[in-house]
């Protein structure tokens, strides 16, 4: 075909996969909206809370054996959007000592808030697939400091529910 005729399939073409992409990027809004709005942790009697959380949160997939550690768990808050995940410490000789099993709507890493954690804590993908929700830990805090109040009641609640969780296993042991 002509130069011409190629040159304007070739931006048709463009066009369609940039209007393919916005509708991406808007779908994934929305799924984080949702998910977002589902999690009772990152709830807020401020206006607009959510929208931040939307602004900087990210989806992302992990396919089975994946291990999910290091930078994304030390500078991210990591919730499970779907699938299962092994949360698992790291005892520091190369060995995992298995925690618990996530499944979804679950907080990966609560102790990223710890300024001077001493564990390590990682996970393995157990289902096919899994979709992970991260927020960035400096945005986290920032939004944790302009609503004082909800968001730290929130996490406060959740850690003792963990807290309670532990304590009964460690009884049961």
């Amino acid at each position: 075909s002509p130069i011409k005729d190629f040159s304007e399939n070739l931006e048709r073409r463009l066009e369609l996969f940039r209007k393919e992409d916005e509708i991406a990027k808007e779908d994934e809004k929305l799924r984080i909206r949702d998910f977002v709005q589902s999690l009772p942790i990152l709830q807020s009697e401020s206006v607009g809370t959510v929208d931040l959380f939307v602004t900087f949160a990210e989806i992302f997939v992990a396919f089975e054996g994946d291990r999910i550690s290091g930078d994304i768990l030390d500078k991210n808050l990591v919730f499970v959007v779907d699938g299962k995940l092994a949360r698992s410490l790291e005892t520091g000789d190369g060995w995992y000592n298995t925690l618990d099993i996530l499944k979804a709507k679950s907080w990966i890493n609560e102790t990223v808030l710890l300024p001077d954690r001493k564990s390590k804590i990682s996970a393995e993908v157990l289902t096919e697939k899994a979709t992970l929700l991260t927020i960035p830990l400096e945005k986290m805090q920032t939004i944790m400091i302009e609503n004082p109040k909800t968001i730290s009641v929130n996490i406060m609640k959740h850690a003792l529910k963990m807290m309670e969780k532990y304590q009964k296993l460690w009884l049961q042991s």
